[in-house]
């Protein structure tokens, strides 16, 4: 006589698999965000790379961060009658990378087109707006200074006349929001201004701000 799964049996059974799934699933979880932690480390280093190109071939002097062009507006780049503040180191760089989703974090809640002059907000890579337009020669750790990074906003900016190696207070990794610190497994990736690029614990993160300045 064939027999059955008593219902304690078949309790016992999908309580089983209930934590397995509970063991498993965080760690599931855990390596498709490291996937894409790599894959996000792979756009600093190419987004490095081609702001070391571009140093190269003007005049030794990292791109302007943006620029107002007055009298046109731009739907959602703070724009208004008196002109647009394009934010505009993206498309000096796309030349030398032929593809414009290396600009979009993996990570990252941006739904937009990159490739916008309008669109500069929410998962995106900020630049260290100090950098702006500013001599390779005048940093004085350039291995030390972030230049993009994980953030909110397509421009990191910081204040003071000195470039941050974390910069930042405007969407960036300190504030607003607190998450770009944590966007790859409680930590962030940048591609630094000699063109190298890694991940950052938050605790890296948060005791680095500041700590790099202009060579006076």
């Amino acid at each position: 006589m064939k027999r059955g799964f008593t219902l304690i049996e078949l309790l016992v059974v999908i309580a089983i698999i209930a934590i397995l799934a509970a063991i498993l699933f965080p760690v599931f979880a855990k390596a498709r965000e490291k996937a894409r932690q790599t894959s996000c480390l792979s756009n600093c280093k190419q987004m490095g790379t081609a702001l070391r190109m571009y140093c190269q071939d003007y005049d030794e002097r990292f791109p302007l961060a943006g620029y107002v062009i007055p009298g046109f507006n731009i739907p959602g780049a703070g724009g208004s009658a008196d002109g647009a503040n394009v934010n505009m180191w993206r498309f000096y760089l796309s030349p030398y990378t032929k593809n414009w989703q290396i600009f979009v974090c993996p990570s990252g809640s941006f739904t937009g087109d990159p490739s916008s002059p309008g669109q500069q907000l929410m998962g995106v890579y900020g630049y260290n707006g100090n950098l702006s337009g500013a001599a390779d020669g005048t940093l004085r750790a350039p291995s030390e200074t972030a230049a993009i990074g994980d953030s909110y906003h397509w421009i990191m900016t910081a204040g003071s006349g000195k470039v941050h190696a974390f910069a930042g207070t405007c969407g960036c990794w300190t504030t607003p929001p607190a998450m770009n610190l944590t966007r790859h497994n409680q930590g962030s990736n940048a591609a630094y201004a000699d063109g190298h690029a890694k991940w950052l614990s938050a605790m890296d993160i948060t005791g680095k701000v500041g700590s790099v300045y202009f060579v006076p």
